[in-house]
């Protein structure tokens, strides 16, 4: 529930992070510019709901050299994830987009943590 303070203990070698339910946070590896790493995985960090409870996002990426999004060029991917009674399901979309090419075959390695 919102409206709460919360009391931590937070070392400085471990920040604590607060995840919504039903929540996806896509990650990616680190890196010191754009071009470092020509192809790269996106992993899904996946905090599930209550059954029933779903979560959504579009996956955006470009370049991220020059303003060829303002071309419009760049790809969106729909992702949806469901939880039940039955498990879990997780879909991810056709990309969509033109004039960029991601190099990465496929979204990957999706993690599941539980609540």
């Amino acid at each position: 529930s919102g409206e709460q303070w919360l009391t931590v203990d937070a070392p400085l070698d471990c920040i604590p992070m607060f995840v919504k339910s039903s929540s996806i946070i896509p990650r990616m590896p680190v890196m010191n510019h754009t071009g470092e790493k020509e192809t790269y995985p996106v992993t899904f960090e996946i905090f599930p709901g209550m059954a029933g409870e779903t979560a959504s996002f579009v996956l955006y990426e470009d370049d991220g050299e020059d303003l060829g999004y303002l071309r419009g060029e760049y790809l969106k991917t729909p992702v949806h994830f469901t939880a039940s009674d039955e498990g879990y399901e997780l879909t991810i979309g056709e990309r969509e987009g033109k004039g960029y090419r991601q190099q990465r075959p496929d979204l990957q390695d999706i993690h599941r943590v539980s609540p």
